[in-house]
């Protein structure tokens, strides 16, 4: 025995010292695709990147092949050569056509041949899945969702284009809903018709009242309904109007999104307190890079006159850095919950965090009886991309005086190996506890180590852990020894077989206390699991898993002065059948089989048991039903004295449901439980009301009854046993329990702009008629210019002006919008860096449509001229500003100039041919187009042999 716990132990040494040895080492290589899987639609393309990174000291030279390379619309290269320390990004592109997508689950597979210095070192098959829906629906295709209303009309025209991307003609319905008072839609929503594999324009006329120059800016939401029994799409949309004035900081910030804040208060009442609470948090952005948030959680209990804030923070993010101060919930293989302060910086693909935070979540309050909890300080380094990191190195310290004891641990995580197919991850740990007791002072040393790897081929997976750690060890996970292996196997894509086995013993530190030498001062609790499960999609929306299992739990504790072994065995079989489709959902799943059980040293018969768990949902319907015959867990007789013959019964529904076209949304839920050892009957009510009453309020209630009723209630305590001597709840009834609560409130949420960091840019455009790119007296402001920048449209007023409202740091880039003919000179500013507030005059010029034609003018002997195309058309300015075209195959050309006076020549592309008056002069005026004619003649003659 003695030896098999070194054996044990010297085997988690190497486990520790291991990934401390290879820290900072990776693998050299890594392939990998951005997407291990792609969403598709039949007929549209898709895309995905191939990722290579060298992380050796050499070059290497890399060889693509595949299966699917020559389908592709944007082909990955065949070759290619990648630098030491570089990593290199392909994007591969394909059309869903039929010829190339024939499952619903389709594999791309690659193979790379990796060349170093000449020879072949590596090969690698890197590759991604298309998931093709089974149901395609229709989409509205936005190019942006911002629409501006006609000027000086009180109606306008909203164009949307509905895609069916199915192969079958659908039917659907379009409207508009949320629209402010005063707009409607004039021709009501109505059923529409979509041939399959094509796109529809579909008009709403809406009626509004007429601006007359006020702003307009409201938000609405487009449905399309397709099938009655589906849930719409719906598309947030916002409607303007064409004004002199407009504000960007409201959509510039992180995606779009405003300063919000939600603030709500409540009253609670039950039978063991009455209390106000204020619940509150915020968002707010400063720029780009700096955001603020808070949280606020403040109780205050009525009866009792005290106070508490807790569950609050104050959170600000810069860039790479973040700093948080308030309640803190931190999980560093460790739980720390308290209050502190926590900061956090990150460079590339490198994270750094620390904390400062002691044991009490309470920020502030009132009461008499809070303690001394103590403090932690904890320290995390991450390396890798984020949710990918390969690294991560805790340390943590954790002082508890009130237990008079100190805890301090170091645990590493580190990815030691990963590539298409395989994944190894190691896990070490050490840990040192300080008691300082009356009698004695006691250092105590613990440790932990794991080994997680995993392998996944085409037809079959493989997935095993193993964890160790010693009582001692101050980590989440102490004293577990932990054992899983998982192997599937997926001939189909539609059926599979799953083998696993997984053990897990918890020993439980008791201090001074002494025991027999096999356990010493431990507890153990242990299970093992082994399972096979086969499994079969039988259907779209049917599918089964089946198979046998087996089932061992161990459990020892102290009687007195000797340590008594339960055990229970069992071996039994689980069917599970569900079916879901797009109302309803079924789940099923029957488990039973025969148990035997040692309990208290004594030997129980075999027996039968059975259990049952059914879950239903129909639409806002749902229904959850357990029951159980002859528990067969350790948990079950511990807390009964004895294995029995009696049921477990738990029956649920809830139900959910908007009313009031989404305004009041109504929840319930009814349990009932009933256990027929212990003769315990519960029955509870659940409830919640939310009504919207405007914009942003809203009024809430949430109530809770039940009644518990138990004839013969065993409590269940590990130090001392079954409880002889339970609490008594009702002195008239003592087998009646009964409690409430009820939570009514008023929320309100707020959305605020942030101006602090905001300028105003004004844009006065003028008809710069010389050119100069400076406003001259003679020259005047233009009305009606309509410009862009960042999908968001303005018209400028009489004055030739635009006030945009724009956020300090930004880049912006303005372009016109279809204005007649006039475009920004040459010299105008179309891009700018807002620092300030300011003026910016913007020149623009009038541009006129020249077309022209080239013909040949033939003579005696000269060949004819079948191809016009790349004569070179110049037009030149009288201060020798040069602008140029090329002619088409049959000699036709056309261009847009500004006004003015021109000479217009032709290049030819040979010598020999001639341009018969060339260098006209031309003048652009007023935009009126100008059409142009030019002869040429081929100088090159043509002899006829015949008449010699």
């Amino acid at each position: 025995m003695r030896r098999l716990a070194f054996n044990r132990i010297s085997l988690f040494i190497l486990l520790i010292i291991i990934p401390l040895l290879s820290l900072g080492q990776e693998s050299e290589l890594k392939i990998y695709f951005e997407s291990d899987s792609v969403e598709i639609s039949e007929g549209a393309t898709f895309i995905n990147r191939l990722n290579i990174q060298n992380l050796h000291m050499d070059s290497i030279h890399v060889e693509i092949s595949g299966y699917h390379m020559n389908n592709a619309l944007l082909k990955l290269p065949t070759e290619v050569q990648i630098a030491p320390f570089r990593s290199l990004q392909f994007p591969v592109k394909f059309l869903a056509s039929k010829a190339l997508i024939n499952e619903e689950y389709q594999k791309f597979k690659f193979l790379i041949r990796v060349n170093k210095k000449g020879r072949h070192v590596n090969e690698s098959q890197p590759s991604f899945i298309t998931v093709l829906p089974t149901k395609k629906r229709l989409l509205v295709l936005l190019e942006q969702p911002e629409f501006y209303l006609l000027p000086n009309d009180d109606e306008t025209k909203l164009v949307f284009i509905i895609s069916n991307p199915s192969l079958f003609q659908e039917k659907y319905s379009l409207k508009l809903i949320d629209l402010p008072k005063g707009y409607e839609i004039i021709n009501p929503a109505k059923l529409f018709w979509i041939d399959g594999r094509s796109k529809q324009e579909v008009v709403l006329v809406m009626k509004h009242p007429i601006a007359d120059g006020k702003m307009v800016d409201f938000h609405c939401t487009l449905e399309l309904k397709q099938d009655k029994h589906d849930k719409p799409l719906r598309y947030k949309l916002r409607g303007l109007n064409l004004t002199g004035q407009l504000d960007l900081t409201q959509n510039v910030y992180a995606g779009e999104n405003p300063n919000n804040n939600f603030n709500e208060i409540n009253y609670l009442t039950s039978d063991y307190m009455n209390s106000i609470q204020l619940n509150s948090n915020s968002e707010m952005y400063f720029s780009k890079d700096n955001k603020l948030e808070y949280s606020l959680q403040f109780n205050h209990f009525i009866d009792h006159g005290t106070f508490q804030l807790f569950n609050s923070q104050i959170n600000f993010m810069h860039k790479n850095w973040q700093f948080t101060a308030g309640s803190l919930h931190e999980n560093l293989n460790y739980n720390l919950n308290g209050k502190g302060v926590k900061m956090s910086y990150r460079n590339d693909d490198r994270t750094f965090k620390a904390l400062l935070m002691d044991n009490d979540l309470v920020i502030l309050g009132n009461e008499t009886d809070r303690r001394v909890m103590g403090y932690n300080i904890g320290m995390e380094y991450l390396k890798g991309l984020k949710t990918k990191e390969t690294t991560r190195l805790l340390a943590v310290y954790n002082n508890r005086p009130d237990l008079r004891v100190e805890n301090s641990m170091v645990n590493l995580e580190h990815k030691l190996w990963e590539n298409n197919i395989h994944l190894l991850n190691l896990e070490s740990g050490i840990s040192m506890a300080h008691h300082d007791s009356d009698i004695r002072k006691k250092y105590e040393l613990g440790f932990a180590g794991g080994i997680n790897y995993s392998a996944k081929f085409e037809k079959v997976g493989l997935q095993t852990m193993q964890y160790y750690s010693h009582p001692n060890f101050t980590g989440n996970r102490r004293g577990v020894i932990q054992s899983e292996f998982k192997l599937d196997y997926n001939p189909k894509s539609t059926q599979g077989i799953k083998l696993g086995w997984t053990f897990n013993q918890n020993r439980i530190k008791t201090n001074d206390l002494q025991y027999v030498e096999v356990l010493k001062d431990l507890l153990r609790i242990s299970q093992m699991n082994v399972s096979l499960d086969y499994k079969n999609k039988l259907s779209k929306n049917f599918s089964i898993v089946f198979g046998p299992y087996y089932l061992e739990q161990y459990m020892d504790r102290l009687n007195v002065d000797h340590i008594v072994h339960n055990m229970s065995e069992s071996l039994r079989f689980r069917k599970s059948l569900s079916y879901i489709d797009k109302k309803n959902g079924i789940n099923l799943i029957l488990d039973h089989g025969l148990s035997n059980q040692r309990f208290q040293g004594k030997e129980m018969d075999r027996f039968y048991s059975f259990r049952a768990n059914a879950m239903v949902n129909h639409k806002d319907l749902s229904l959850h039903v357990f029951y159980q015959y002859n528990p067969y867990f350790l948990s079950d007789a511990l807390a009964n004295l004895e294995f029995g013959k009696y049921h477990v019964l738990n029956f649920e529904s809830r139900y959910a449901r908007y009313f009031m076209k989404k305004k009041l949304h109504v929840a319930n839920s009814l349990m009932y439980y009933y256990h027929g050892d212990s003769k315990h009957s519960n029955y509870v009510w659940n409830g919640q009301i939310l009504f919207k009453m405007q914009k942003g309020v809203q009024l809430r209630g949430d109530f809770y009854f039940g009644i518990n009723r138990m004839q013969r209630l065993m409590l269940y305590n590990p130090e001392i046993g079954v409880d002889p001597n339970p609490i008594v709840f009702n002195r008239r009834d003592q087998t009646l329990l009964s409690t409430r609560q009820i939570r009514l409130g008023v929320s309100k949420d707020l959305a605020f702009r942030g101006n602090k960091d905001a300028a105003n840019l004004n844009l006065l455009f003028f008809h710069d008629q010389n050119g100069n790119g400076v406003k001259d007296e003679n020259e005047v402001y233009l009305n009606g210019i309509i410009v862009s920048t960042q999908g968001m449209l303005a018209q400028s007023n009489k004055e030739g002006k635009v006030r945009f409202k724009l956020i300090k740091g930004e880049t912006y880039n303005f372009d016109l919008q279809s204005n007649s003919g006039w475009i920004m000179a040459n010299n105008a500013l179309k891009q700018i860096n807002i620092t300030r507030s300011h003026n910016l005059e913007v020149p623009l010029v009038k541009m006129t449509m020249v077309k022209g034609i080239i013909t040949q003018k033939i003579k005696e002997f000269q060949p004819k001229i079948i191809d016009f195309s790349d004569y070179q058309i110049l037009f030149r300015t009288e201060l020798g500003v040069s602008y140029q075209t090329r002619s088409n195959i049959h000699g036709g050309f056309f261009i847009s100039l500004p006004d003015g006076n021109y000479k217009v020549e032709i290049i030819p592309r040979q010598d020999f041919i001639e341009v018969i008056e060339n260098g006209k002069n031309v003048l652009l005026k007023d935009g009126k187009e100008v059409r142009l004619e030019f002869e040429i003649v081929n100088s090159s003659r043509k002899i006829n042999i015949s008449q010699f």
